[in-house]
């Protein structure tokens, strides 16, 4: 199962008071697919990214920004949700932050079970075609896992 998902955090205009536009971002994104798979997205007051919420096969899965870290204002260009094993789903949203559109988007892969939050994967842009990998597995301090090119068992 792949499924994807585009356009999330997208500026929205609404009328008010007459024929002034005013342009807003939204503080929650959700799309819910026809075999119940919802992918929910919000924004702290701040604006970073405050929780995923993830329901699949009738589990509801809430990662929260502890899980996260910060990711400020970002600019969510892609949201893929990926089932590699039975026990398995990992949900990668592509992302740049703020107003500082980049010629490469940072990653964040979550992986979740039906237990709930396993780990997290970033994959950070240092220069053309290169990239930071960090991992984090659950209750763990957040750890190196290369740099350069593509990684194998990373991406």
């Amino acid at each position: 199962m792949k499924l994807l998902l585009t356009g999330i955090f997208s500026l929205v205009s609404l009328s008010a008071h007459g024929d002034n536009p005013i342009l807003m971002r939204a503080t929650e994104s959700s799309i819910v697919f026809e075999d119940g798979t919802r992918i929910s997205m919000k924004r702290d007051k701040i604006g970073d990214l405050d929780t995923v919420e993830v329901t699949v096969e009738g589990k509801n899965i809430k990662i929260t920004k502890g899980d996260i870290g910060q990711i400020p204002d970002p600019l969510i260009n892609s949201v893929e949700l990926t089932h590699p094993s039975p026990d398995r789903w990992e949900l990668t949203v592509s992302y740049a932050y703020g107003q500082k559109w980049a010629w490469a988007s940072s990653e964040i892969t979550i992986c979740f079970g039906k237990g709930g939050y396993i780990e997290k994967k970033l994959k950070i842009p240092t220069g053309k075609d290169t990239w930071i990998y960090k991992r984090q597995k659950a209750g763990m301090p957040e750890e190196d896992a290369g740099n350069g090119g593509r990684i194998p068992g990373i991406e």
